[in-house]
């Protein structure tokens, strides 16, 4: 019996020793951070109320130790067990940059931004409050390779162009999902007020291509607020469009917690109304009236630890109006543009863990509806007493139109991890695996004008992603997307009618890497295919008037998907320490394009009015670079600048207008070009903000627009089309801002500021009835002077 007390205890003792354990303190500035997560080898602690942790019985080896707290830089570093240091001492610092929130639109599952394998760019609140921007669209060209512009002086249309391709080639997503339509897309943009948005991520290239394929230029996924704290604010704008036209916003907005934070609901409503602008004097709009409200609410619902259920619904209503003479009905002015829009949406989801949390499964549902009134055409005139009518008045009278849309998207995904690397023979990876349902309906009538557009599109999508570390300092993402398009559409002009029926089964395929040169230094490549189907996109549901008629977009009979294949490299640089911090990324991108969608010809229609027709190209090449610099010095001052170099050509010259193409050709007759319209080879922009001084903060920032190629049309009845160098413009907009905190939480906000303060606007408008309205370029406002207040609870 001794003899085997003895050995029993000599076994327990050599177990003892062989046991490895780890512990450690986590700390910040003011001292312990209580509620850290660590984690090593699968295992995860919280820290206690100390800042403690404590792991036992682990494996030997070199193992990650990962610690993470809401706020703060994560940190990292490698350990070999044992001989690990039994008393760690790590020391947080507040991620003032905010390259360790989490990203949802690297790979459809929440990640770090900074250990994503691609890169994303997000921009938050604090880039809308510094630029002072009422909507998303005034917050997009602070992003390296996004560039806003307004593409008409009658109604305003805005589009979005990434990496220089035009807005149809990038995804727009609301909280992940593909259901902003294309006809709410051609001004959506200016829809959306930034109090219902949390983030906006943004993705460039073609490494997004598990949300469809689309996503050509890259994607863009407006994170909607959710609570989560009690709060409300309210408050006002004011500005003075070149000391002439009013543009003036009201919003207010809260969130309200159960006493278990269980439950939760955000709330925004915003109402803006900005006058019309004349440029030069012609009596034409360059800035359209604009009469905006919307009014959404967010909510969430925790039915356990594991499960949660949101609910959000959204409206909108908006009026605009453009042209001359804006105090008659559209009819009876020499020149209209007028829109009526009523959106709204309603989205669901669930998500539920497993009881180990190596799975999550998510379902969701999206719909949203689009009704527009509207009115394109010119001649209009008061009829007097005894006047007869004229083949212009019955034009003006019939130029009247009603769009309608419908759009949803539904779909199951499925998450896992695996926690417990000895269950499966390869460790560290992660499967994801989903399925959706997209649909819309568009028809768009303007019986003026003889046409109709009847389209419907369903996609039946299915995707898988397989991400993997097989060494630490490397993670792949292999993944795909199978796309089953049906496109229906009928398209009524007054010579005829083309007819569309294709089904169209599609694979993009993606690869992604990252490589972890150090903690502070990464690399990342990525590959993917994309497709657009032959369908009509925004800017083909946008009416453009030329000579004061309407110009439709027809899409040839014969038109061929347009397929792309992107590739991706960077490099980002992020040291940080309690002084400073920096990111800095150097990125290039090349896309290939093959039977481009090319825009051109001009054939006039017998009712009045002319179609340009949509048809395929030879190719395209998009490529460059994108460099952004952000950087933060103590906690007063912080920097964010990103410039794009790029080029974009067709692979031989296109055709944009041929007077005839029977005739052989000349520089009279034709005219080609062999550079994608509308695409500087250089713009960016630069902000700068300072937070030193008691209760006063001072910002500057800038937005840069380099020359580029667009087109003019100089004679409305046979279209002819000329090419224009553009000049370069830099706009500088300052603002000062003083916020102060009282006790039991109210603040108060006050702001003013100059946007476009040198006024670089373009100067050389059409004017007159029979103007190109497409011809705009450079910067969407002049300068203007603005004021503000908010007060609110947080």
């Amino acid at each position: 019996m001794r003899l085997c007390s003895i050995i029993l205890l000599l076994l327990f003792s050599t177990s003892t020793l062989l046991s490895n354990s780890l512990k450690g303190v986590v700390t910040d500035t003011d001292g312990p951070v209580v509620g850290a997560t660590v984690s090593i080898d699968g295992k995860n602690t919280i820290t206690n109320e100390s800042g403690s942790f404590q792991f036992l019985d682990l494996d030997s080896g070199s193992f990650e130790l990962e610690v993470r707290f809401i706020g703060y830089r994560s940190h990292r570093e490698i350990l070999s067990i044992p001989g690990a240091s039994q008393d760690l001492h790590i020391h947080l610092i507040p991620d003032q940059l905010g390259l360790s929130t989490v990203t949802v639109t690297a790979s459809r599952n929440a990640v770090e931004r900074y250990e994503s394998t691609v890169i994303v760019r997000a921009i938050d609140d604090r880039v809308f409050e510094q630029t002072s921007s009422l909507s998303l669209a005034e917050g997009l060209s602070f992003t390296p390779g996004l560039r806003l512009e307004n593409n008409c002086q009658n109604c305003g249309f805005t589009q979005l162009r990434m990496n220089g391709l035009e807005g149809a080639y990038s995804q727009i997503l609301i909280d992940s999902r593909p259901v902003f339509s294309a006809l709410a897309g051609i001004y959506g943009l200016e829809m959306l007020p930034r109090q219902m948005i949390e983030r906006v991520e943004v993705i460039r290239g073609g490494g997004s291509a598990l949300y469809g394929g689309n996503a050509i230029a890259g994607t863009v996924n407006i994170i909607t607020k959710e609570p989560v704290q009690p709060s409300f604010e309210i408050g006002s704008q004011i500005a003075a469009i070149s000391n002439d036209a009013i543009d003036q916003s009201f919003y207010a907005n809260g969130s309200i917690l159960s006493s278990d934070f269980t439950s939760g609901l955000t709330f925004f409503g915003n109402a803006r109304n900005r006058d019309e602008w004349d440029a030069n004097g012609d009596g034409l709009t360059e800035m359209v009236r604009l009469n905006n409200s919307v009014f959404g609410v967010n909510a969430f619902h925790r039915f356990t630890s594991r499960s949660k259920l949101r609910l959000s619904g959204t409206i909108i209503e908006e009026y605009r109006r453009g042209g001359g003479q804006l105090d008659r009905p559209s009819h009876q002015s020499e020149l209209s543009e007028e829109l009526q829009h009523t959106i709204w949406n309603v989205t669901a989801s669930w998500e539920q863990y497993s009881k180990n949390e190596q799975s999550k499964w998510s379902f969701y549902s999206a719909i949203q509806g689009v009704d527009r009134s509207s009115y394109y055409g010119s001649g209009g005139r008061i009829l007097a007493p005894g006047d007869s009518l004229t083949d212009d008045d019955i034009l003006a009278l019939n130029a009247y139109g009603n769009s309608n849309d419908f759009s949803s998207v539904t779909g199951a995904q499925w998450f896992f991890r695996p926690k417990d690397s000895n269950t499966f023979p390869i460790s560290n990876w992660s499967f994801i695996l989903g399925t959706e349902w997209q649909f819309n309906k568009v028809e768009d009538l303007q019986p003026g004008y003889d046409r109709a557009l009847y389209q419907s599109v369903s996609t039946l999508g299915s995707y898988g992603q397989w991400e993997w570390s097989p060494i630490l300092p490397l993670s792949v993402s292999i993944g795909g997307r199978f796309d089953y398009v049906q496109v229906n559409g009928e398209y009524v002009w007054p010579t005829g009618t083309d007819e569309n029926s294709q089904t169209l089964p599609v694979f993009v395929p993606r690869l992604t890497a990252r490589y972890r040169l150090s903690q502070d230094l990464h690399v990342r490549a990525s590959y993917a295919q994309g497709y657009r189907a032959p369908q009509a996109f925004d800017e083909d549901l946008h009416i453009e008037t030329v000579g004061g008629e309407a110009v439709f977009r027809r899409l040839d009979p014969n038109l061929r998907p347009e397929n792309s294949t992107s590739y991706n490299a960077s490099m980002q640089w992020a040291p940080f320490n309690q002084r400073y911090q920096l990111n800095v990324v150097v990125e290039g991108f090349y896309t290939e394009l093959n039977d481009v969608f090319v825009v051109g010809d001009f054939e006039p229609l017998e009712p009045g009015g002319a179609i340009q027709t949509i048809r395929n190209g030879t190719g395209a090449r998009v490529f460059g670079t994108n460099v952004e610099l952000n950087a933060t010095v103590g906690s007063d001052w912080l920097f964010q600048m990103g410039a794009t170099f790029q080029g974009a050509n067709y692979e031989e010259p296109e055709v944009i207008w041929e007077s005839n193409p029977e005739e052989p050709a000349n520089s009279d007759t034709v005219v080609t070009t062999q550079t994608i319209l509308r695409t500087p080879n250089i713009y960016g922009f630069a902000m700068i903000g300072y937070e030193g001084v008691n209760n006063w903060s001072f910002s500057i920032n800038s937005v840069v627009t380099g020359s580029m190629l667009v087109p003019h049309v100089l004679n409305a009845e046979t279209g002819y089309t000329s090419l224009k160098q553009t000049a370069s413009f830099i706009e500088v907009s300052p603002k000062v801002k003083f916020h102060k905190d009282f006790k039991n939480a109210p603040f108060i906000e006050v702001y003013a500021g100059v946007f476009n303060a040198f006024n670089s606007f373009q100067s050389d408008f059409d004017t007159g009835v029979d103007r190109d309205a497409g011809y705009v370029y450079g910067p969407t406002r002049p300068r203007t002077f603005y004021l503000g207040f908010s007060f609110g609870l947080d």
